[in-house]
């Protein structure tokens, strides 16, 4: 019984060995890298003393304090190998982390010098930038600067070399060569008031442009020694701008050679006074110093000349003022002629609305008296036979038909006298592109020379004039024969800067029927209906009650439905032409426009 005992518990130390040779052999095999992680993973750290004592417990426990030696000395061995064990995991832990840190170290070097080389280059990017700065600033030193430091550079040379000549000397030496030479010049001749010189060329006298540079003068000495530097520019500034002043006011031409100008004086002078030509002479040609202008001369020149010569020069130039005033009167009377024709020349048509109101009471009368003659017949039969009713159905047949046979003579003859008033326009050829050709002045075909999408608009010949004391209607037809782009067209009140070449719908004073169907009054979209629409093979026309202001539109001979479009008022009293836009891409346009006097709508539907 006490063997068993021994020998279960031997297998269990054996069992127990077993798991601890198991367990070394997974602490070899991993690696530096991968032990704390496998200890981590397993969450328990392994003590080999604190396993032995727990196995010493465990066979305690179970009641075996009388263990054989071998099995105590097998666990103080595997006490030791653990403590081994156990000492090695630290020591590899601790390398394992000094080579992290190691590492960490050498990341940090590496950020550090990145960090350094960064700096660097933000220091030279500074430097650069304010080269760019300072380079800039140079460039932007404004003139006052600039001459600040050129007077102060002229100031230290004449400090250091005074026998050197400055500005001031060399324009004190010009005025004594100009003083000579006008002394000369006066004692030569009476005769001019130009003086030229190699130093100067002016016209009128020379005196206020030498008081400018002689004042200038004093004042750049006083300034060059008493003022600062922004003194002395300004007071450069404002006598340069005098002497441009005084330039200007004696017609000193300074981009034309002086010995042009006065090559071409001579020879002008010399027509005008041929006594003076001796005067002229080496290049000097003075006019007395008297401050003469233009006028003075014409006054002189006038009192020299004899009264005979001077009544025919006025007689000529009242001649010629009464010519022009002829002229501006005559074109006085065409405008107002071509004003009156313009208002006049559909006034025949104003007829057209009486004689239609004559033909609708008629008409009234006749429908009167065709009822009267149906109660008559119906009278007629209840009182008599059917034979007298016959009768009377003939008569009254033969009344009716005659009635209206009448009737419609006398509106074929009403037609016929408003088509006869109807004058006949046509397209303006003479103001149009190149590429619109016309043909019997009222079919107008439109070819495109390239290929991009341009617009092309005409104007007719003739006006209408929206007036209220009118009663005729305006109207006229388009038919499309071949449609490839956007077209509109209708009326508008041309103007001498109406562009041709592009859309004018958008314009005041423009009412136009475009080919989606929108229509269009004083420039501004009003309504649009795809049943309005219109294409090839399609008669659209486009009038107007000129004393209601109605716009009128059809399609294919029948009226639209747009009563509430109106002229504006402000239109009154304007001349519409009509017109017409076609746009190309490519292909060109054809349309046929209708003028009058047969439409496709019956105009006395209206």
């Amino acid at each position: 019984m006490a063997k068993r005992k021994i020998t279960d518990e031997l297998r269990f130390l054996k069992a127990r060995i077993a798991k601890l040779q198991r367990m070394e052999r997974t602490e070899e095999s991993l690696n530096d890298e991968n032990i704390d992680e496998a200890f981590e993973q397993s969450g328990n750290e392994v003590d080999g003393p604190a396993f032995i004592d727990s196995l010493e417990s465990d066979v305690i426990s179970e009641g075996n304090e009388e263990l054989p030696l071998t099995g105590r000395q097998q666990l103080k061995e595997f006490r030791e190998k653990f403590v081994k064990m156990e000492n090695e995991l630290k020591e590899s832990r601790h390398l394992n982390k000094i080579s992290k840190l190691e590492q960490q170290n050498k990341e940090l070097r590496e950020k550090i010098k990145h960090c350094g080389l960064v700096a660097e280059l933000n220091v030279l990017q500074e430097k650069v930038a304010k080269i760019g700065e300072e380079k800039q600033r140079e460039k932007e030193l404004t003139k006052y600067e600039k001459i600040s430091e050129m007077i102060k550079h002229q100031k230290q040379s004449s400090s250091k070399t005074k026998t050197e000549k400055t500005p001031v000397d060399d324009f004190e030496a010009i005025f004594g060569r100009i003083g000579e030479d006008e002394k000369k010049a006066a004692t030569k001749g009476k005769y001019g008031k130009r003086i030229y010189t190699k130093d100067t060329w002016m016209f009128e006298s020379t005196s206020a442009f030498f008081q400018i540079l002689s004042d200038w003068v004093g004042r750049a000495k006083a300034a060059s020694s008493d003022t600062t530097a922004q003194a002395e520019i300004e007071l450069t500034e404002q006598t340069f701008a005098d002497c441009r002043e005084a330039i200007k006011a004696l017609g000193i031409f300074s981009n034309t050679d002086p010995k042009v100008l006065l090559r071409r004086w001579r020879s002008g002078y010399r027509k005008r006074h041929p006594e003076a030509t001796a005067q002229v002479q080496c290049g000097v040609f003075v006019i007395d110093g008297e401050q003469m202008d233009e006028q003075e001369n014409r006054t002189r020149r006038q009192r020299r000349e004899p009264p005979e010569k001077l009544a025919v020069g006025q007689r000529k130039d009242q001649k010629t003022l009464l010519d022009r005033i002829d002229e501006l009167e005559s074109q006085l009377k065409s405008l107002q002629q071509e004003q009156e024709d313009e208002t006049s020349k559909y006034v025949p048509v104003e007829l057209f609305n009486e004689m239609q109101n004559e033909h609708n009471e008629l008409l009234e009368k006749f429908n009167a008296l065709e009822r009267q003659l149906k109660e008559l017949q119906q009278n007629m039969t209840n009182e008599s036979g059917g034979e007298s009713v016959s009768g009377s159905a003939r008569t009254q047949g033969h009344f009716t038909r005659k009635g209206k046979g009448d009737l419609l003579m006398g509106k074929e003859n009403l037609l016929e006298q408003v088509q006869s008033n109807f004058r006949q326009n046509s397209w303006d050829g003479n103001n149009c592109q190149n590429d619109i050709k016309i043909k019997d002045g009222t079919s107008l075909t439109v070819h495109c020379k390239g290929n991009a999408w341009v617009f092309r608009s005409i104007f007719a010949m003739h006006s209408i004039l929206l007036n209220n004391n009118s009663s005729h209607i305006f109207y006229y037809e388009i038919s499309l024969k071949n449609m490839k782009g956007w077209d509109f067209f209708g009326f508008a009140i041309k103007q001498q800067q109406t562009p041709k070449d592009e859309t004018i719908r958008y314009r005041t004073g423009t009412y136009a029927y475009e080919k989606n169907g929108e229509l269009w009054t004083n420039g501004k979209k009003k309504e649009g209906n795809a049943g309005y629409s219109y294409g090839v093979g399609d008669t659209v026309g486009i009038g107007v009650n000129l004393s209601s202001r109605r716009i009128i539109f059809t399609k294919n001979g029948r009226q639209m439905d747009n009563s509430e479009l109106m002229a504006s008022s402000s239109s009154a009293d304007s001349f519409f032409f009509p017109f017409v836009t076609l746009s190309l891409n490519g292909a060109g346009d054809k349309i046929e426009a209708n003028f009058g006097p047969n439409f496709r709508f019956d105009l006395v539907t209206l």
